[in-house]
Formats: C-alpha cells, structure tokens, sequence
C-alpha cells in the first residue's frame, strides 16, 4: 500500500471489526476514526453517511489520495444476534471469549491472566442486536452505494471464522499492496 491508500472497515456491531482491524494497521499503518485520515485503515465511526462519505473521497482527493477499499462485510442477522450475544469477556484482562466460538482452554478460567470472573456488555443481547443491525442497515445502505459509484468497494462475509475473514482481508490488502 502506498501513503495514497485508505481502507474502510465499515460494518454492523458484532462483525469482527475489532478483531480484524490489527491485520491492516499490522502491515498498512495506523487505524483511525476521524476526518483527518491521510494513510492506513479508517475503522468503523467514520465515515457513516453517504454525505461523510462524499467529505471524504473530496478531502483525500484534495491531497492525492483516495479510498482504495471499502469493506462492508455481509451479515446474517439471525447469525449475528448469536455471534454477539454470546460474547463475554474477562472482567480482570478484557480478553475476549464466546459461548460457542471461543471458549476458555480450562471452562470458567481466562486463557491469558487466570481470572475467573466474567462479563458481558449490557447492549449485547438479542434485541439490542437487532435494533443496532436494522439502524446499521438503514444508515450504511446509501454509503455502500456511494462506494459502489466511486468503484472501490470490495466486500466480505463476516459470517465466517476469524480465520477465514482475515484470510479474506489479507487478499485484499495484498492486492492492495501489489
């Protein structure tokens, strides 16, 4: 990747952003979340709307540079409100666990520090999750079609393992870099 390029990592709550985001800004510079991005990897927050979208191809543009990718991953929202609301974390470390996907080694033990507490967010249940991923829609919708106009949109399934959604980004980030 060049000091020209920009990825977007834009996506409903729950799908793997987070997770995902140390792959880019590994090999592709610093995540950032605001306007002023320059290089590297814009991750969720900014830009939201179609009219922070048009802001952005303009001011990048301004200074030579452009929005290579955006990545808008797909999700299954029956899918997604399981992903999310079996997600818990250790209340000593913040590691990150899941009910299904990614269990502790030793059950009711954090892998990294031992602790033995652990705790969910308050918005992390079925109805909150599915309010966010409508509003998540409805919000995005316009913006994945201004993309799409711009030509730079590249998409992936976040329904996927961790695994596999990185597999996926490093591809793109490598075609990216090539």
């Amino acid at each position: 990747m060049t000091g020209a390029d920009v990825i977007i990592l834009s996506a409903p709550p729950g799908s793997c952003k987070g997770t995902q985001a140390g792959l880019p800004e590994r090999d592709f510079g610093p995540v950032q979340t605001g306007p002023d991005v320059t290089r590297g990897v814009v991750l969720d927050g900014f830009p939201r709307t179609e009219g922070q979208a048009a802001t952005l191809h303009g001011l990048l543009a301004s200074r030579d540079n452009r929005v290579t990718a955006a990545i808008s991953p797909d999700v299954d929202e029956a899918a997604m409100v399981a992903r999310v609301a079996g997600r818990s974390t250790c209340a000593g470390c913040g590691k990150g666990f899941h009910n299904d996907f990614k269990r502790p080694a030793v059950a009711g033990a954090c892998d990294r520090c031992g602790g033995t507490a652990f705790k969910r967010r308050a918005d992390d249940t079925a109805g909150t999750v599915r309010e966010r991923l409508h509003a998540c829609h409805a919000q995005t919708a316009p913006l994945i079609s201004h993309h799409d106009r711009q030509g730079v949109p590249e998409r992936i399934d976040a329904m996927g393992t961790i695994a596999g959604i990185r597999r996926a980004l490093a591809v793109i980030t490598e075609g990216i870099a090539a």
